[in-house]
């Protein structure tokens, strides 16, 4: 497999080395005991340490999940509206007005 441009926060070779043994054996070892049931892993386990190692060293950008949890519940609340989540208006505009008005009623809920 090649390798694509390393991340800083990579594996490095002789690293791998270390590890690379220790996660082949468990995954052998968790095929034997039958509990890896379904298709066979498709990734690579380096590309997986990789990728949790890229997340432990650069962190997530939390205020950008936190207001995209902010939006996505507000539509979850919206979708409690039956004309909302099954969307019963033909034209867009008459939608829109039905979103308003339930959004100003959840508004005047809290």
């Amino acid at each position: 497999m090649t390798r694509q441009r390393p991340y800083p926060s990579d594996l490095s070779d002789a690293g791998w080395e270390l590890i690379g043994p220790i996660l082949t054996t468990w995954r052998v070892e968790r095929r034997g005991r039958g509990l890896d049931i379904g298709r066979p892993p498709e990734h690579d386990l380096r590309r997986l340490v990789d990728a949790i190692l890229y997340v432990d060293r650069t962190g997530i950008a939390w205020r950008r999940y936190k207001r995209r949890n902010e939006v996505e519940r507000t539509i979850n609340h919206l979708k409690s509206f039956r004309a909302v989540a099954t969307r019963f208006d033909k034209r867009a505009y008459v939608f829109h007005g039905t979103v308003t008005v339930a959004a100003i009623r959840l508004w005047l809920r809290a």
